[in-house]
């Protein structure tokens, strides 16, 4: 059984204009103000668990967690996640004969977990502030929502785990798919209800999918010389399949929920065609029309899908090879694609100081540029950038020095290496870095937008790293 208990409270107190410097205390200012505030949740849970094995080659689990939260809605209960794995080595068994594989473990899991609300998403709060006449009173605050309960997520896991060649070759693969349902998304309220921030509910079902896969080689081992490889991909989709009612939540100018689409689908009009004007001003301008749909006049046009802010696959690349036992060079090579993000950077240059060169020379520039910067508002498809990057996130050199070197200083041995992180950067983003990125990323659904806009903000730095570790 766990129960676990968290509380942050912070006391504020100011005073402005103290007659001497020798009261100190808040109370003899002349102008005293305060404020306190205060975040508490607390959860309870009971886990069982039992394990099985049969002749350490089958193995089976089974589980079940009942837990309870003070975030939930005052109208909910406790909830209950199931959980069950069975794993098979296979090459253990007396009829495996295989030479090429000589390990072999399949595997299977299901389980379910949630994910709780914020702290007061579920509670109806007001707002203190004061009457003209400057008595106290409150305003709506939060609407609140007495039935919300956790996110519920059902995973089937499949996947195998082998050896080849004698372990030169190691492979492993997992497929995923997760079911959530009662996912926590936030939907405007009407107004005339008196309070006008969103609301929290449990609505809907999302589906998320993916495949895994890690290999590693070893593709050269000599005496002197030993060359590694490993190879990691991931895969992520996702997808809204219900929203409890409405087929669209549309959150702001950029962002909707939208059956059919990922989580956070990012949603605006996109201009298709577009001429340069003698005098620089864009004509015959039409937008998107949708899916299937002819272009049509911006003015009319419905806002189209540009995707998300989360990669649809993510890998990396990492070498290591080691010469004569001493020295030991090491690469990893990074990439992320298919994200989208919101180049904060040009729309404050562009769309907010007015101080991008096509702002000033539009017949130098394509004419859908021209358009969209010419166009009403903020034109968020032209900022929409594709996020995709690959990295050379580090590589080193590390010596170790002879057992006889590391005596003269009474050491057993002793390692110098250097490295460098962040070395190269190879992205499709106009500006900015796409890994160092602020933004609301809106909270309580398990498919969370990253964050997703880089205005003002430093890139990474390159560094450079040197040590010296001995061991006595």
């Amino acid at each position: 059984m766990q129960h676990y208990r968290n509380r942050y409270a912070n006391v504020y107190a100011e005073g402005v204009g103290f007659p001497s410097a020798v009261l100190q205390t808040i109370s003899a200012a002349a102008t005293k103000q305060g404020s306190e505030s205060y975040v508490e949740n607390a959860s309870v849970g009971v886990f069982l668990q039992e394990q099985l094995s049969w002749k350490d080659r089958l193995f089976l689990t089974g589980a079940i967690r009942v837990d309870n939260n003070s975030a939930f809605g005052s109208d909910f209960d406790f909830v209950t996640y199931p959980k069950a794995s069975l794993s098979w080595v296979v090459s253990e068994e007396p009829f495996w004969g295989g030479s090429l594989v000589n390990q072999l473990k399949l595997r299977a899991a299901y389980g379910a977990s949630g994910q709780q609300p914020q702290t007061f998403a579920a509670i109806r709060t007001y707002n203190p502030t004061s009457r003209g006449d400057g008595s106290s009173t409150v305003t709506p605050g939060a609407v609140g929502n007495p039935l919300l309960g956790p996110e519920r997520g059902a995973e089937l896991e499949l996947g195998f785990e082998a050896g080849l060649l004698n372990d030169r070759l190691s492979l492993d693969f997992t497929y995923y798919n997760r079911q959530t349902k009662d996912a926590i998304l936030s939907r405007p309220v009407a107004p005339s209800g008196g309070f006008t921030t969103d609301q929290f509910v449990n609505v809907g079902r999302i589906d998320n999918w993916g495949l895994e896969l890690l290999a590693t080689a070893r593709l050269i081992q000599k005496r002197s010389l030993t060359f590694d490889l490993t190879a990691n991909a991931s895969t992520n989709k996702n997808e809204i399949v219900d929203l409890g009612g409405p087929e669209i939540i549309s959150l702001d100018d950029v962002y909707q929920h939208r059956v059919g689409y990922p989580v956070y689908g990012m949603f605006h009009r996109r201009i298709v065609q577009a001429e340069h004007g003698a005098n620089g001003i864009a004509t015959n301008v039409l937008c998107d029309g949708g899916p299937g749909a002819a272009p049509v006049p911006c003015a009319t046009a419905p806002r189209v899908y540009f995707g998300s802010a989360a990669s649809k696959w993510e890998g990396s690349l990492t070498s290591t090879v080691t010469l004569f036992g001493r020295l030991t060079a090491f690469a990893t090579l990074e990439t992320r694609r298919g994200a989208r993000l919101m180049d904060g950077d040009r729309i404050g240059r562009c769309s907010v100081r007015i101080a991008c060169l096509e702002n000033h020379r539009p017949l130098e520039t394509d004419p859908i540029t021209a358009a969209y910067l010419q166009s009403s508002g903020i034109p968020w498809g032209l900022y929409n950038s594709d996020a995709t990057f690959t990295r050379l996130r580090e590589i080193s050199l590390t010596w170790g020095l002879p057992a006889s070197t590391a005596r003269w200083f009474g050491a057993s041995r002793a390692l110098v290496s250097a490295s460098a992180r962040n070395v190269a950067l190879w992205q499709r983003l106009w500006s900015g870095d796409p890994e160092v990125t602020y933004g609301a990323a809106y909270s309580g659904s398990s498919a969370q937008v990253p964050s997703t806009t880089n205005k003002d903000r430093i890139p990474m730095p390159v560094q450079f790293v040197g040590s010296i570790r001995v061991t006595f």
